[in-house]
């Protein structure tokens, strides 16, 4: 019901859409294809928490030929995922490891989609969700992908271009209504 409502409002106002996919990794599939279905303009739909759910390149890249934006929006946050989680995706296909990439990696995948030609559908952000990702409270605070991230960008190899893209132009597309 929600996603055909949210393919609805976007016929009508030519917003976006922002899927917080579920832990599966046949999630992101499942909902871009309803989502087709239902008459949703899929290069306006962003698919977000990549980095937590979709754990081989060849999953990425078959994300991204659908057209739908791909985020990785957990920066800052590394490497641990309960064991219960963790197993669920894993255990029957160990080349599926529900690991949480640390920044450095996820900058790895970005690069990797960038090689492919994927450029124009990447997205970066940071869930900071509570007053713990703060730097008041010790997190990482809103910077911490200017401070932090754009420093391992240029260092492996990012043009200033291709982080422009990523962090200006490809939201800047997004949040223009068509």
């Amino acid at each position: 019901v929600f996603l055909r409502a949210a393919a609805i409002a976007q016929q009508e106002t030519g917003a976006f859409i922002n899927i917080h996919t579920g832990r599966s990794p046949n999630s992101p599939f499942e909902v871009v294809e309803y989502l087709e279905r239902a008459g949703a303009d899929v290069s306006r739909v962003v698919m977000s928490h990549i980095d937590r759910t979709l754990f081989t390149h060849e999953d990425r890249v078959r994300l991204a030929r659908t057209g739908c934006m791909v985020e990785y929006d957990m920066f800052s946050l590394e490497g641990w995922m309960p064991e219960n989680i963790r197993m669920m995706f894993s255990e029957d296909d160990p080349t599926r490891r529900a690991d949480l990439p640390n920044d450095a990696a996820r900058v790895d995948h970005l690069i990797a989609l960038i090689e492919d030609g994927y450029l124009s559908q990447l997205l970066v952000s940071h869930d900071h969700n509570s007053k713990t990702r703060l730097c008041r409270y010790g997190g990482p605070g809103y910077a911490h992908l200017l401070n932090n991230v754009v420093p391992i960008m240029l260092r492996k190899g990012m043009t200033r271009e291709m982080i422009d893209t990523i962090m200006v132009q490809n939201p800047k597309r997004l949040l223009t209504f068509v």
